[in-house]
């Protein structure tokens, strides 16, 4: 039985293709990754994530402009990593999802609170429980339409 081939980020990158793909010179990169665990190795050939190249570089206490601009970069590469292997969801699927989930609620809510609940409430009548139901299905309404507002 064959295992399957990992995809090229999750073997790693080294320190020269980090360097090659950030435009940087190798020194940096390596002394960025310098103290760091290597994800693997071949041969004499260290191999890195670059989450964990962009967090040694973080730490670093003399950040430069171009430390800053390098995790810029691999900001940029893991969201492009990210995308290219549908790990990202798009912030307009996300609404679209909480809206039709919403809409589903606020049906539900109108049929019950507003139609079942004033017959099941004693010592009221109709139409008292029929606007007690409605005030308390607007006010369960408003805080789901709090969802949509996080997405923002």
């Amino acid at each position: 039985m064959t295992t399957p081939k990992k995809s090229k980020q999750q073997q790693g990158f080294s320190v020269n293709a980090i360097a090659l793909k950030l435009k940087r010179d190798r020194a940096t990169i390596t002394r960025a990754t310098s103290g760091l665990a290597p994800i693997r190795k071949e041969g004499t050939v260290s191999f890195f994530e670059l989450a964990d190249v962009e967090a040694a570089l973080a730490a670093k206490s003399d950040k430069t402009l171009k430390d800053e601009k390098l995790s810029e970069e691999i900001r940029k590469l893991r969201l492009k990593n990210d995308r290219d292997e549908g790990k990202l969801i798009l912030v307009d699927s996300v609404k679209s999802c909480v809206s039709r989930v919403l809409a589903r609620v606020d049906q539900i809510l109108e049929q019950k609170l507003s139609n079942e609940y004033p017959a099941a409430v004693a010592g009221l009548d109709v139409p008292q429980s029929r606007i007690y139901g409605k005030r308390l299905g607007d006010q369960i309404r408003t805080e789901f339409q709090g969802l949509k507002e996080e997405w923002k």
